[in-house]
């Protein structure tokens, strides 16, 4: 049953041959991560557990593209993902054996490093950001599309091949989601909540193409958004739903030419309203699980009391923390909804610091570049949308677990953000405005010369 694994790497090395590394990347690795669910896999001989999108990126690996990425076009936030990945080793290795941190080493490259590697080089190198965002919406569009019939009917495709699959057969009973009178469509994607956060990253990127009109015709691109909104809607899942909120505000007001005011103002309004929200908030938590006073408030209390109790137990193993399956557990609280909380706890506070170096890094370093004035609109844009991208992740991780392949995304744009950053510091955008000002120059001398004549 493991050969059916090896099917999509021969596929990668055949499409690389034929028609290069940037292509096999967008229109086979890409839709394969999103399409096939991270829970059909197997596990091989002396290999951790693997999945389709995985084994189909092990050719990409070791392409010497991607070894340019790591040699000749470093940036500083890819030694944030080197070093998650190393502390990650050396907790494993201390806790748990040399076997586990083996295997988990090379599954955190095949997850994190690689497709940050990839993604940076084909935007740096390849300039495919349009190829690789239309690709990405448009095959959340087509999730979304098939969901609606979950949403309504309770029926989810993936959930019921799951059965027939022999790897953690035992698990392939999960239910559809039942929430305010519909069903919670998640599609491929392990939870809702997966698919919410997944939804939100294409929120930005989809307002990036429509708003510039990258897909045509135009109503095609008002299709593909629509549906991408939607299919964030029917996961009904309120940690994504802030995040895509943050994303796309984000970006709308980074595009907007009023944005430093803009920015200046939500800046005053959140200094002022920060007293009174915190003495609501303080109001809102202060009863207990059993006094909540709705299913709500009794989430947020739950996500609450996971700091509060396990902020002791992280403190008893700060830097290499307990191992991926040594986490205990306090009270019913198994159920640990907080990736920052869940890092420190399996792999300890340098991870959680490595991360939130890695996500902080690219909004700020996006950030000031969003508002140069040597950006054309066009890449304005797309830096908007990935600082928008990366911000909702990274506030969403602070309601649920990093499931994959959201962790993978979300590395892939902070290869995205490694690119651009790159891309400016060797004077790639002064060049494209001034190429921009001696086509408008242009434009008016000949506008010129036939008002003469």
């Amino acid at each position: 049953m493991f050969g059916i694994l090896l099917i999509p790497p021969v596929i990668s090395l055949i499409l690389m041959a034929w028609r290069g590394y940037s292509f096999a990347l967008i229109y086979w690795w890409m839709p394969i991560m999103l399409f096939i669910p991270n829970y059909f896999k197997l596990d091989g001989p002396g290999i951790p557990p693997m999945n389709f999108y995985l084994t189909a990126f092990l050719p990409f690996l070791f392409h010497k593209n991607t070894f340019y990425a790591i040699f000749r076009d470093k940036h500083w936030l890819d030694y944030t993902v080197y070093l998650y990945v190393f502390t990650i080793f050396l907790s494993e290795l201390t806790t748990t054996g040399f076997e586990s941190a083996r295997q988990t080493t090379f599954l955190n490259v095949l997850v994190y490093v690689g497709p940050y590697l990839a993604v940076k080089h084909v935007i740096l190198n390849a300039k495919a950001e349009l190829p690789l965002a239309r690709a990405f919406v448009t095959s959340l569009a087509i999730i979304a599309f098939y969901n609606v019939y979950t949403f309504r009917m309770g029926f989810n495709h993936f959930l019921w091949l799951r059965n027939f699959w022999p790897y953690f057969y035992d698990m392939a009973n999960i239910i559809v989601i039942p929430r305010w009178g519909f069903f919670r469509a998640q599609g491929p994607f392990v939870h809702p909540i997966a698919a919410g956060i997944i939804f939100g990253f294409a929120m930005p990127t989809t307002f990036w193409l429509v708003w510039h009109k990258q897909i045509k015709p135009m109503w095609r691109g008002i299709a593909i958004g629509g549906l991408c909104g939607l299919g964030l809607f029917m996961t009904m899942s309120r940690g994504p739903f802030l995040g895509a909120f943050l994303a796309v505000s984000l970006y709308l007001m980074g595009q907007s030419r009023y944005r430093i005011q803009l920015f200046a103002f939500c800046a005053l309004l959140l200094f002022f309203a920060s007293i009174p929200m915190t003495i609501k908030i303080s109001d809102y938590l202060s009863l207990t699980r059993a006094t909540a006073k709705s299913a709500e408030q009794e989430t947020v209390i739950y996500r609450k009391d996971l700091i509060t109790n396990y902020s002791v137990v992280i403190q008893e193993k700060p830097l290499l923390g307990y191992g991926f399956m040594n986490v205990p557990k306090i009270g019913d609280q198994a159920s640990i909804d907080n990736a920052y909380i869940l890092y420190a706890l399996n792999w300890g506070v340098i991870c959680v610091l490595s991360i939130l170096t890695m996500i902080l890094g690219s909004i700020l370093g996006l950030f000031k570049l969003g508002f140069s004035h040597k950006l054309p609109d066009l890449d304005r844009g797309v830096v908007w949308g990935i600082i928008g991208g990366v911000a909702g992740c990274g506030l969403s991780m602070t309601t649920v677990h990093l499931a994959r392949p959201v962790s993978t995304i979300l590395y892939m744009w902070a290869g995205w953000a490694a690119a651009l950053l790159l891309r400016n510091s060797r004077g790639y955008y002064q060049k494209s405005v001034e190429t921009e000002q001696e086509k408008i120059e242009e434009k008016g001398s000949q506008e010129y010369e036939m008002v003469i004549l």
